[in-house]
């Protein structure tokens, strides 16, 4: 609401903070509920693993939660395509994430969690 008032008095640019506390709370128990069992399972074993990520990991993190294929993660970062299937597979099993949840199941976990993670480090999603 306030970010929309303030572009209605012909504000350009709008900083959003991150939620409160509170907020982020409610947040982290809306997404939980929007979780299979089997999601909260991966999610509850992936989440504690998400804070050894290294700033080149969270880059990879960070383009497959926005749906890049892994030709177009690739090309963004000048890598061969076995290089970033490689990454990507060693990814998902540093995070303790099974193959038998499919690529698209796996990205769509790996977003959760990543939402979920960031709410309880008070970056917001």
């Amino acid at each position: 609401m306030q970010a929309k008032a303030m572009m209605e008095r012909g504000w350009e640019t709008v900083e959003v903070a991150p939620p409160s506390e509170s907020e982020a709370y409610v947040l982290e128990d809306i997404l939980w509920g929007w979780l299979t069992p089997a999601e909260q399972t991966a999610v509850a074993q992936m989440l504690p693993r998400l804070a050894e990520l290294n700033q080149r990991e969270w880059e990879l993190v960070d383009l497959l939660c926005q749906s890049y294929s892994g030709a177009a993660v690739a090309a963004h970062c000048y890598l061969a395509r076995g290089t970033i299937d490689n990454y990507i597979t060693n990814l998902f099993r540093q995070l303790g994430m099974p193959d038998q949840h499919g690529p698209l199941n796996r990205n769509l976990i790996l977003l959760k969690t990543t939402q979920i993670y960031r709410l309880q480090q008070g970056v917001g999603c």
